[in-house]
Protein backbone atom coordinates (compact mmCIF):
# COMPACT_ATOMS: atom_id res chain seq x y z
CA UNK A 1 0.00 0.00 0.00
CA UNK A 2 1.17 3.65 -1.00
CA UNK A 3 1.73 5.63 2.19
CA UNK A 4 3.39 9.16 2.32
CA UNK A 5 4.14 10.16 6.07
CA UNK A 6 4.47 13.73 6.96
CA UNK A 7 6.05 15.01 9.77
CA UNK A 8 5.70 18.80 10.39
CA UNK A 9 8.43 19.54 13.12
CA UNK A 10 9.02 23.81 14.78
CA UNK A 11 11.78 22.38 16.51
CA UNK A 12 9.41 23.32 19.91
CA UNK A 13 6.30 23.53 21.82
CA UNK A 14 5.04 26.68 19.87
CA UNK A 15 2.36 27.89 22.15
CA UNK A 16 4.79 27.56 25.30
CA UNK A 17 7.45 29.09 23.42
CA UNK A 18 4.92 32.07 23.36
CA UNK A 19 3.78 32.19 27.24
CA UNK A 20 7.25 31.39 28.21
CA UNK A 21 7.88 35.15 26.16
CA UNK A 22 4.87 36.19 27.97
CA UNK A 23 6.21 35.23 31.51
CA UNK A 24 9.96 36.87 30.68
CA UNK A 25 11.24 33.72 30.59
CA UNK A 26 13.84 32.14 28.12
CA UNK A 27 11.64 30.40 25.61
CA UNK A 28 14.53 27.91 25.09
CA UNK A 29 13.64 25.89 27.89
CA UNK A 30 10.07 25.10 25.40
CA UNK A 31 12.60 24.35 22.14
CA UNK A 32 15.16 21.40 20.99
CA UNK A 33 16.87 20.12 18.38
CA UNK A 34 15.15 17.59 16.24
CA UNK A 35 16.53 14.44 15.20
CA UNK A 36 17.26 14.22 11.42
CA UNK A 37 13.82 12.43 10.27
CA UNK A 38 15.60 11.82 6.79
CA UNK A 39 17.83 9.54 7.99
CA UNK A 40 15.37 8.22 10.21
CA UNK A 41 12.94 6.99 7.50
CA UNK A 42 15.98 5.77 5.15
CA UNK A 43 17.23 3.60 8.08
CA UNK A 44 13.45 2.00 8.05
CA UNK A 45 14.08 1.20 4.27
CA UNK A 46 11.75 4.41 3.43
CA UNK A 47 12.99 7.29 1.74
CA UNK A 48 12.55 11.01 2.71
CA UNK A 49 13.18 14.88 2.29
CA UNK A 50 13.29 18.00 3.67
CA UNK A 51 11.54 21.05 2.82
CA UNK A 52 12.20 24.14 3.54
CA UNK A 53 8.99 26.04 1.29
CA UNK A 54 5.92 25.19 1.82
CA UNK A 55 5.74 25.76 -2.22
CA UNK A 56 7.79 22.59 -2.30
CA UNK A 57 4.88 20.18 0.17
CA UNK A 58 2.50 19.31 -3.23
CA UNK A 59 5.11 18.38 -5.44
CA UNK A 60 6.94 16.19 -2.78
CA UNK A 61 4.18 14.81 -1.90
CA UNK A 62 3.46 13.60 -5.59
CA UNK A 63 6.71 12.35 -6.10
CA UNK A 64 6.19 10.16 -2.87
CA UNK A 65 2.80 8.65 -3.95
CA UNK A 66 4.48 8.04 -7.95
CA UNK A 67 7.69 6.10 -5.76
CA UNK A 68 5.21 3.27 -4.74
CA UNK A 69 6.65 2.53 -1.32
Amino acid sequence: MPLVVLVMNDSGYGAEVLKMGWKQRDPRDAQWKSPDYVGVARAFGADGVRLERVDDLAPAIERGFRSGG
